[in-house]
């Protein structure tokens, strides 16, 4: 399946068995979703997003810096535990952004983090460089996305993640996930 014109992507094939959801568009913010389902369980989800509102400006000094100055190459580039705090609102402070380097309180307890990051880099993907996270969230959910900036002032990002139920088939499905963004044409 080909998709396009979604945010910044212009073009992208999806591998077979995964299928277009229907949209729930916001009429009150700018805020959009494009999910995507695997055929045989639609609990595995793809999916573009945009929060519906431009981070700050210093976070997006930071995040432009990340994805302008890094010449990654084909292996992705760790990112310090200071980078990964300055980088906290670009992920998203109720997403991957709250997480064991950005939140000092104890996982479990009421305030702690919501999100147990397993891996963050700088990633080239189609010829740009994209913040790429994985993790797992305490509701049980696991995920695997990359943060790539989506105008010319950095302060609007949109996301493209994949999201399981468990981690066996979070594991199974990044080789789709990974050969999806492998096609990314950008605008």
């Amino acid at each position: 399946m080909e998709v396009e014109d979604i945010g910044c992507v212009k073009f992208a094939r999806f591998p077979d068995r995964w299928l277009a959801l229907p949209q729930k568009p916001d009429p009150l913010t700018d805020h959009w979703t494009r999910v995507f389902a695997r055929a045989d369980n639609f609990k595995i989800e793809i999916s573009f997003y945009y929060r519906g509102m431009p981070i700050d400006d210093d976070t997006a000094k930071r995040f432009n810096d990340l994805v302008t100055s890094r010449t990654v190459g084909a292996v992705p580039e760790k990112l310090s535990p200071i980078e990964i705090k300055d980088l906290q609102i670009a992920m998203g402070y109720n997403h991957a952004g709250d997480n064991q380097y950005t939140n000092s309180n104890m996982p479990g307890a009421a305030n702690g983090p919501i999100f147990d990051l397993a891996e963050v880099s700088a990633k080239r993907v189609a010829g740009r460089t994209v913040l790429y996270a994985r993790g797992d969230f305490n509701s049980g959910t696991h995920y695997a996305g990359i943060f790539y900036p989506s105008d010319s002032t950095g302060r609007v990002i949109e996301e493209f993640m994949l999201q399981a139920p468990d981690k066996v088939l979070l594991k199974q499905h990044l080789p789709a996930f990974e050969s999806i963004i492998e096609t990314f044409v950008w605008r």
